[in-house]
């Protein structure tokens, strides 16, 4: 990412622009609910049913029938016609476990289950796909494009969610996001947390590419000592951009 930041700001050009340019003005955000009590995790979701919002993160990950309460409490606290997003961070470890706490509630609102089984288990993701109707997510199991390969080869999900930090950089989540499309598979950008300057790379990747459908690069608008500034986005309305400023458009505070 440093390097593609000073390509850019020796040729005068934002990052988007030296990766095909850009495809879309701004991304929507969508805030994520971290793994706590059922009580705990509806009290926030009801804070941002107030502030509008309509599509939620949620973190599960302990036991089944906890985790099937949370998700009970959060649709309750939430806006009519919200959609949840379930991230399961592997939690429910096999695809036998999986299966029953999807078996548990109703996922009509569900847009994904994002790694409901071990990392390593892609014969569980596989065989969990293949069960039910709500798209799976690979995360942890899918690190770098040998990783892609053998999902699409196993047919083990719907999805996965490429992360700079976790992949290696631009270079690799552009040969990913090649693999994805030629196998039909839908992507996500997701984050680790990062600061405006790993941000800021999500979003020129995000913004370029069309088979990118969603971006979670909120680290941001919760880091207090930020290293840098020029991180483009409308938290109140949950919406990010980059400049046209040379490089990564960020600047060391």
């Amino acid at each position: 990412m440093a390097l593609r930041d000073l390509a850019g700001k020796a040729a005068g050009l934002p990052v988007y622009r030296m990766i095909g340019g850009r495809i879309r003005d701004r991304v929507n955000l969508y805030p994520v609910i971290p793994l706590d009590s059922p009580s705990t995790m509806a009290a926030l979701a009801s804070d941002f049913a107030a502030r509008g919002c309509k599509i939620l993160k949620v973190k599960l990950g302990s036991d089944p029938e906890t985790d099937v309460k949370r998700i009970l409490a959060v649709r309750e606290a939430a806006r009519p016609g919200t959609r949840l997003r379930l991230d399961v961070n592997q939690g429910w470890k096999d695809a036998s476990t999986a299966l029953r706490a999807i078996k548990s509630v109703d996922c009509s609102d569900v847009d994904w289950i994002e790694q409901p089984v071990a990392a390593s288990d892609i014969e569980g993701l596989a065989e969990l796909r293949a069960a039910v109707d709500t798209p799976i997510m690979a995360d942890e199991s899918c690190h770098n494009p040998g990783d892609l390969l053998r999902i699409v080869r196993a047919d083990a999900a719907d999805m996965i969610n490429i992360k700079l930090m976790k992949c290696g950089g631009i270079g690799q989540a552009l040969r990913m996001l090649a693999i994805a499309e030629a196998a039909g598979i839908r992507c996500i950008l997701g984050s680790m947390g990062e600061s405006s300057i790993g941000s800021s790379a999500g979003l020129h990747l995000a913004l370029s590419r069309r088979n990118i459908e969603a971006a979670e690069v909120i680290g941001p608008l919760f880091i207090a000592n930020d290293p840098a500034s020029g991180f483009d986005a409308d938290a109140q309305n949950l919406q990010a951009t980059v400049s046209e400023r040379p490089g990564l458009g960020v600047t060391l505070t």
